[in-house]
């Protein structure tokens, strides 16, 4: 019986060996693991200077916008996030804590991910008005880095700011595209200053080396060759 068994196994071993390959399976492995891969870990800390009344709340809608050449491993690289609405404290600073965890795999540094803010305001009455918009680049390098991403509000006519300072409401953009691909667009609008807000991330960059591309800033490659650096200009 056993003879026949194993007489019987030899095909069956055969095509099991055809499906599956230990070696195919190790390269495709050794392939994905050496993907460049970019982790943005921290949080949307808060922002401050808006110029509204106390008594109102402000919350953040943060998307993130990224070359076609970048893959998001991370549902919150997919769509916009929402912070709660805060009110100041006794530092008139708007505190979310709203956490960031931004995960990518990219075979170009073309499109490197930045962000795109929108600020709403939510009154006594319970009306929500868009406050302003902004944008900024990623850092690019591994570290620590403490983003601060300074907003602007567009200006409309004298009626249409009449109106919004007696009743509410302000001029907002139909495409949000203006923010930052149509940026030559953007040069057309009259915006003014409005609030800043501060993003907090630690940047986690992993298998650039093998793709040609170096994680390490330039301080530390001219600190390694023994060159002076340049001394920095103060006013």
């Amino acid at each position: 019986l056993a003879a026949s068994v194993m007489s019987a196994t030899p095909g069956a071993a055969s095509a099991v060996r055809g499906s599956f390959s230990p070696a195919k399976s190790h390269r495709h492995r050794s392939d994905r693991d050496r993907a460049a891969e970019v982790h943005f870990i921290g949080s949307l800390e808060g922002g401050w200077g808006f110029g509204v009344p106390a008594s109102d709340g402000v919350f953040c809608e943060m998307s993130v916008e990224a070359g076609p050449h970048w893959l998001p491993l991370s549902r919150a690289g997919e769509g916009p996030v929402q912070t709660q609405t805060a009110y100041t404290d006794v530092e008139s600073i708007h505190v979310w804590n709203h956490p960031v965890d931004l995960h990518y795999a990219t075979t170009s540094i073309a499109g490197w991910p930045r962000v795109r803010l929108q600020i709403w305001r939510l009154d006594e009455f319970g009306r929500v008005f868009v406050v302003s918009y902004g944008t900024s680049s990623l850092p690019t390098l591994a570290g620590h880095y403490e983003v601060d991403v300074n907003t602007w509000t567009p200006l409309g006519t004298f009626a249409e700011e009449l109106y919004a300072h007696y009743v509410g409401g302000r001029p907002q953009l139909t495409q949000l595209e203006v923010i930052d691909k149509h940026a030559k667009d953007r040069s057309r609008l009259y915006a003014a200053s409005s609030g800043t807000v501060r993003i907090s991330l630690d940047v986690i960059v992993r298998n650039f080396e093998h793709h040609g591309l170096s994680s390490q800033p330039r301080v530390r490659e001219a600190e390694a060759a023994g060159s002076a650096l340049p001394p920095i200009a103060t006013h």
